[in-house]
């Protein structure tokens, strides 16, 4: 086979311009991805789709508590985690979103949201995705936000809910 000696200069030239992005000290990513999910639509098993973290663990990451109701708003537009116990769920007449109080008194407590764009992220629908947590000792990750002057977190993949187990 024989090339010109144009042609192996050009692919000298491309090699020796190739560059990686660590390379170039200004580089910073744009992907803020934090989880994997799966294909939208596809079920998803129980077991893959509560993650679980144990107490020990739990206590190393230092959640805030969902009962410092005060100190969560503060917190608005922070992404931190968040520590407790599913009170009770609620799921408004039109289906969306999935709400997961976490006190008893739910008009005054935080709240985590799961809103129908993501359902199928669950692969579940708003029923079976509340009974998975309902009852159940999470530590929640996610960005605060305020409604109604209640901090919540939207929560779009099930890996943002972890629940929380004793080893």
């Amino acid at each position: 086979m024989h090339r010109s000696k144009w042609t192996l200069v050009a692919f000298a030239l491309a090699a020796a311009s190739t560059l990686v992005a660590d390379d170039l000290p200004e580089y910073e990513s744009e992907n803020t991805a934090t989880s994997v999910r799966p294909p939208l639509g596809e079920e998803v098993p129980i077991g893959e789709l509560l993650g679980s973290i144990t107490r020990d663990e739990l206590h190393i990451l230092e959640p805030y508590s969902s009962s410092d109701v005060a100190r969560l708003i503060e917190l608005e537009g922070e992404t931190l985690r968040v520590h407790s116990v599913v009170q009770s769920t609620f799921i408004p007449e039109g289906g969306s979103p999935v709400i997961l109080n976490f006190d008893e008194e739910h008009r005054e407590c935080f709240k985590v949201v799961v809103y129908r764009r993501n359902y199928d992220h669950w692969g579940r629908e708003a029923v079976e995705i509340a009974e998975l947590y309902e009852g159940a000792d999470v530590l929640v990750e996610g960005t605060v936000s305020l409604y109604e002057g209640l901090p919540q977190i939207e929560v779009m993949a099930p890996t943002q809910i972890r629940r929380v187990v004793d080893e």
